[in-house]
């Protein structure tokens, strides 16, 4: 879940339809709406040796999302949070997300908006925790659904990518308090522990 820098990386991609993409999408064309039509789900699991209260208070916890990914995460209201990522040559990538449905401890909905026309990517997303071994473990079970536009289809495995790297990371912090640095970090694919594609 940093390359969950896969907003900057779809952005950096999607530059250069920009303006063209929000022009048309503002007006509603047939031609804008079809622009956004590969359809993506990403499904995750995890288990973390924490209770379901504070895994999902963590992750309700803006500067969580901060600290996991590389963005700046501001929280601009009670159900909205502000998203940016500096790019190369002094550009940015930025978008909203707004929570659509909150169920502490169970269960947290939430979809991207204002980012979406101008970079070509939309997501939806769902968590939902489940108590494990007596209510001392918890089960992530993270979905996200995305909406690429066709000359991003290719970043999807980055995105996949940038999910797995972010839970890793994310169970890190809840179960120790920390992050390790960079230099300490095992490559990609050499993490051990409970990671998985959600059923």
């Amino acid at each position: 879940m940093r390359k969950w820098g896969w907003a900057a990386t779809a952005a950096g991609a999607g530059a250069a339809v920009a303006g063209v993409m929000t022009a048309r999408w503002r007006a509603g064309s047939r031609e804008a709406r079809q622009a956004i039509a590969g359809r993506h789900i990403v499904r995750k699991a995890i288990t973390l040796a924490a209770e379901p209260e504070r895994v999902f208070d963590m992750w309700r916890d803006a500067s969580t999302h901060s600290r996991i990914r590389d963005f700046e995460v501001t929280a601009v209201s009670d159900n909205r949070w502000h998203w940016r990522r500096e790019l190369p040559g002094g550009r940015h990538a930025e978008w909203d997300t707004v929570f659509t449905h909150e169920q502490r401890p169970e269960r947290l909905e939430w979809r991207s908006e204002n980012g979406g026309p101008r970079w070509g990517v939309f997501h939806q997303g769902v968590l939902h925790l489940r108590p494990a071994h007596n209510g001392q473990e918890t089960e992530l079970r993270l979905s996200l659904e995305l909406s690429l536009a066709q000359n991003l289809l290719w970043v999807r495995p980055r995105i996949e990518y940038g999910v797995e790297r972010a839970l890793r990371r994310f169970r890190q912090l809840v179960e120790t308090g920390e992050l390790s640095t960079v230099a300490g970090q095992p490559a990609y694919g050499q993490e051990g522990g409970r990671m998985g594609k959600a059923a």
